[in-house]
């Protein structure tokens, strides 16, 4: 399970538009991990929702679905091996949001619900400058 943080210094949302992020790494920012689960049959119906300050800000499936992260996960590992770049055991792949982008403020708490295989929580907080 993980958390994907969204965030660049260029501004992709609010300055440059979505389009940017590809220049930005993608905008990711940061994963928030939780624990390794073993992908079984039970996980292929399981759901994941997004809570913002208790409130539901979006759900979606696991991995079904044309563009669900297990089509994602086979591109990725397709394309580093097309590239000489094989992929191996212990790297992390983020697969894509689930359930969408979802804007937070500083101070809000913020929970990924994975259902029988758990929760992830945290409260955001601001960056101290480098």
């Amino acid at each position: 399970m993980a958390v994907e943080f969204a965030a660049s210094p260029l501004g992709i949302l609010t300055a440059l538009g979505p389009l940017a992020s590809i220049s930005g790494f993608g905008n990711n920012n940061g994963l928030l991990l939780g624990p390794v689960i073993s992908l079984d049959a039970t996980m292929i119906s399981g759901s994941c929702e997004a809570l913002i300050d208790v409130q539901s800000v979006g759900a979606g499936p696991l991995w079904t679905g044309p563009d669900g992260p297990l089509p994602a996960f086979a591109f990725a590992l397709n394309e580093a091996a097309r590239l000489g770049r094989p992929m191996t055991k212990g790297q992390i792949v983020s697969t894509g949001a689930l359930t969408g982008v979802h804007p937070v403020q500083i101070g809000q708490a913020c929970e990924a619900d994975f259902k029988e295989f758990g929760r992830l929580l945290c409260t955001v907080q601001e960056q101290e400058p480098a």
